[in-house]
């Protein structure tokens, strides 16, 4: 006995489906782009401490 979804049932998955695959891919997006900029603020933030340290030993 096979079992048959309404066609309703069977759009709802398929859509389902592919709401995941996008939500999962906004998210790797999102990610990306935060890792990008947080990175670019970490690197920002290396640079001026380097530049502190820099002329505490100058002095």
């Amino acid at each position: 006995m096979q079992l048959k979804y309404p066609k309703s049932i069977e759009i709802i998955i398929f859509l389902d489906f592919w709401l995941q695959r996008y939500i999962i891919l906004v998210l790797v997006v999102v990610c990306r782009r935060f890792w990008i900029s947080s990175n670019h603020v970490a690197n920002s933030i290396r640079s001026i401490v380097g530049r502190v340290k820099l002329k505490c030993l100058v002095k």
